[in-house]
């Protein structure tokens, strides 16, 4: 090895071990983390039972909902903050990875992780300005009956925008998804194929809903 590909080498070793540990991100990071998850657990658990009618998205000066790229918005499902029952009735996959890893680190028993992904997981929560709450009204699932036969499924629910700091209500959308009326369903698991058709046009509707106020979708 040459010294140049050695002095490589070593920087690189060296920028590998420079990350804070788990522990000192937490310690550094808990007086902005801890009150901005509370403020998020206290929407999530509204929409459980937020009853107002839906009224049109609209958010402060035009501003537009981003979920990748210097995110300042994130999407959950309401029963991630159901402390009786925390599994969504239909699970959309939606990365609450945030959430999650954030409410334990900052538990009374952790579960460490490696402090730089700890770190862009506390970025994430901090630059959250709205949070976007996808809640279950309706799940009656779809079921095979034989030879290639099935009645579909309906899923029915609501989309709802809130402001995280005020808790604002700043609008909402209804969504509807049923099964396709010619899904191919196979006849060695036909209920996950039906379930899976479900799931996509749920998560359609739920990226329909979003796209007018949205500069990206959180769903891809």
């Amino acid at each position: 090895m040459n010294r140049v590909s050695a002095f490589a080498l070593f920087a690189l070793l060296g920028m590998a071990g420079c990350g804070k540990s788990f522990e000192a991100v937490v310690e550094e990071r808990r007086t902005e983390a801890e009150p901005k998850l509370e403020q998020i657990e206290q929407v999530g658990r509204k929409s459980l039972s937020f009853h107002e009618v839906l009224k049109d998205i609209s958010l402060p000066n035009d501003e537009r909902l981003q979920f990748n790229n210097s995110p300042n918005a994130a999407l959950v499902q309401a029963e991630l903050f159901d402390a009786n029952n925390p599994r969504p009735q239909l699970d959309l996959t939606i990365n609450s990875e945030w959430l999650t890893r954030s409410r334990n680190a900052l538990s009374d028993s952790p579960t460490e992780i490696d402090g730089d992904t700890m770190a862009g997981l506390f970025d994430k929560l901090i630059a959250i300005k709205y949070l976007v709450v996808v809640r279950t009204r309706i799940l009656a699932k779809p079921s095979a009956a034989g030879g290639g036969m099935f009645s579909p499924g309906l899923w029915q629910g609501e989309l709802m925008v809130f402001e995280v700091e005020s808790e604002e209500f700043l609008g909402g959308a209804p969504l509807t998804a049923s099964n396709s009326d010619d899904v191919k369903v196979d006849t060695k698991d036909p209920e996950t194929w039906l379930h899976s058709d479900l799931w996509k046009h749920a998560r359609a509707a739920i990226r329909e809903a979003l796209a007018p106020h949205s500069l990206d979708s959180p769903l891809e």
